[in-house]
């Protein structure tokens, strides 16, 4: 039976946990060794918050392909949540994360701060293009900063313009030494093309694979038609091939099957064994 002082029990336990525990009060969540910042309505922290591994397919390709170590290029870093459990997971592995949206960077740099990962992660509050420069960027909600980016794509809603800093992979790669790549992430809202132009050296120098989102939505933004992703690796000498199972695509006609059930494709080098072997 509920009585009056069980009620009270039970709510003053409610009221602890959100105060102290509740993620979307509290603004954090413990993630991968370490708290996990993000912004009110995070479409990102959504996943995170009850218990799950933001794109979790993703974290498994490029876990496998770090785990010989190396350095990690996440371009769009978002909050960090990709991130994470590549460091937790590889401890020989240095992750770079380019993130330039105001809706996520504050956030990205208090769990930075936080981590006991900092002598192997880097932040940089840049964009990557194909040219080092300024360029208007769009940005909505603070919970929807996955969806920021030069264009408006209009996926979470209303948009306003900023401008923001950018740069090109090549630049920050050779900036820092020109360390051994092992991946590169590319999560950019339809400007992966610009990323990929403007990595030209590292790519040809290093052959990383390249774990890359390819959305139609996004590429509208852009007015490009999907199958520009594969006369650009052709041109570098890759491969393209669906994520999670790791069907090439050899024509448009191929790739647009598969960007009807993924979103995410692995770009492996093609004078390398197959994907993962």
């Amino acid at each position: 039976m509920l009585t009056v002082e069980s009620f009270r029990a039970a709510k003053r336990r409610i009221l602890y946990w959100l105060r102290h525990d509740c993620p979307y009060v509290r603004g954090s969540v413990h993630y991968f060794g370490t708290r996990l910042y993000f912004p009110r309505h995070s479409s990102v922290a959504k996943v995170i918050s009850w218990g799950g591994v933001f794109e979790a397919e993703n974290v498994w390709f490029l876990k496998r392909l770090t785990s010989h170590g190396g350095w990690l290029f996440d371009v769009g870093a978002n909050i960090g949540a990709i991130a994470l459990p590549l460091l937790e997971g590889n401890p020989d592995t240095h992750v770079v994360s380019f993130e330039p949206s105001p809706n996520s960077l504050p956030f990205l740099r208090r769990t930075h701060a936080g981590s006991p990962y900092r002598d192997r992660w880097t932040i940089v509050e840049k964009a990557l293009s194909d040219t080092e420069s300024s360029a208007f960027f769009h940005i909505g909600e603070a919970g929807g900063g996955a969806f920021d980016g030069f264009a408006d794509t209009a996926r979470a809603g209303p948009s306003r313009k900023i401008i923001v800093p950018a740069t090109t992979l090549d630049s920050e790669w050779a900036r820092l030494g020109r360390p051994r790549v092992a991946a590169i992430k590319i999560d950019v809202e339809g400007a992966e093309l610009g990323v990929l132009a403007g990595a030209r050296e590292c790519l040809a120098a290093q052959r990383p694979p390249v774990l890359i989102e390819w959305n139609a939505t996004n590429l509208r933004a852009y007015g490009r038609a999907s199958h520009t992703l594969l006369d650009l690796v052709k041109e570098h000498g890759f491969d393209v091939h669906g994520v999670p199972g790791l069907v090439r695509a050899t024509d448009a006609a191929d790739l647009a099957l598969l960007m009807l059930q993924t979103e995410s494709f692995l770009l492996w080098p093609s004078d390398r064994h197959q994907p993962l072997a």
